[in-house]
């Protein structure tokens, strides 16, 4: 569903006390608001969100970009003629700078919005340039605690963004390494309490990378029964809980790393009504308190680690994307 959602909460209460929104949460009665607005119908299905310094909020869609301000969107798109506009209208991540830069994943290349000029300034694969980005299709942004810039691509492997040179270093699969990616297919990544990158491979699993030595130290894979591996081994998306615990999506299943190797798997059963809404996770955020994932056409389900059940809003025929807490925790969807 191509619908916007906020989440409703009190503008009092604990949030007056700096503490944060979904802390004053009730999980248990969700309540969200349908954000109608014209300009953002036509960027088609919100496939990432992201708040930039200045507190707008971009959504990127199927068929462009919308910057928000609360009262009317702007909206960019790409023209042929124009070198400075986005490279292509598909949109899959985001990440926003300090300086209100905002970076683009797209099917068709990598983008940076200049704050200051208002420009895009793209990143394209290079045949002869070792140091461009190794694939247009760029799929998942992460930025790790030190500041550093990590790139998945559909094909090109895992890459490092170089800040003094402007450019990217390469680190792929390479068949002849034990240590290396098992895949350049990556499609989720996300930083673990040891500084490590958990990197979510397609159709395979989760590699574990740990980027002062360059190398995969850990891989764990799907299993069909038992808790020695993934539920299923198309890692959608991963991120880490407040607890340290990791906690990766599949399109079979949520899975919550319980250390040693081993997975508390999620999946939907009727039976359950406190159970997880869907087996297919097609988003998923770790809040301060909750685990937030969007599952199937189900809406969203919310695991409360207090009582080890979930709550779920927006049943019917909603396919939540993305999933996005802005700076003042209010969660959009």
């Amino acid at each position: 569903m191509r619908a916007l959602f906020v989440l409703m909460a009190a503008a009092q209460g604990a949030a007056a006390y700096g503490e944060p929104i979904e802390t004053q949460v009730d999980i248990s009665n969700l309540k969200f608001k349908h954000v109608s607005d014209p300009e953002l119908e036509l960027i088609g299905e919100i496939r990432a969100i992201v708040q930039d310094a200045f507190g707008f909020m971009w959504f990127g869609g199927v068929h462009g970009l919308a910057r928000w301000d609360g009262y009317s969107a702007k909206i960019f798109t790409h023209s042929e003629p124009d070198l400075y506009s986005i490279s292509t209208n598909n949109v899959n991540a985001m990440i926003a700078e300090p300086n209100g830069d905002i970076w683009v994943a797209t099917y068709w290349g990598l983008n940076r919005y200049q704050a200051a000029t208002g420009r895009f300034i793209r990143y394209n694969v290079e045949p002869d340039n070792p140091r461009s980005i190794s694939s247009t299709n760029v799929l998942a942004l992460h930025k790790t605690h030190d500041g550093t810039l990590w790139i998945g691509t559909g094909g090109g492997g895992l890459l490092r963004y170089v800040p003094q040179s402007d450019d990217f270093e390469r680190i792929g699969a390479i068949a002849e390494d034990a240590e290396s990616l098992a895949s350049n297919h990556i499609v989720a990544l996300a930083e673990d309490s040891k500084g490590d990158i958990w990197v979510g491979l397609k159709n395979i699993g989760v590699d574990v990378f740990d980027p002062e030595n360059q190398k995969v130290i850990q891989r764990y894979r799907s299993v069909k029964s038992g808790d020695q591996g993934l539920s299923q081994a198309h890692a959608s998306e991963i991120c880490q809980d407040p607890q340290g615990a990791m906690w990766v999506g599949t399109y079979d299943g949520l899975n919550r790393h319980l250390g040693h190797g081993r997975f508390k798997h999620y999946r939907f059963d009727p039976a359950k009504p406190k159970g997880i809404g869907a087996s297919n996770v097609y988003s998923l955020r770790c809040g301060e308190r909750y685990v937030w994932a969007g599952v199937g056409d189900r809406g969203i389900s919310v695991y409360n680690p207090t009582s080890g059940d979930f709550s779920h809003a927006l049943e019917q025929d909603n396919f939540i994307r993305s999933i996005y807490a802005d700076s003042s925790g209010t969660q959009w969807l």
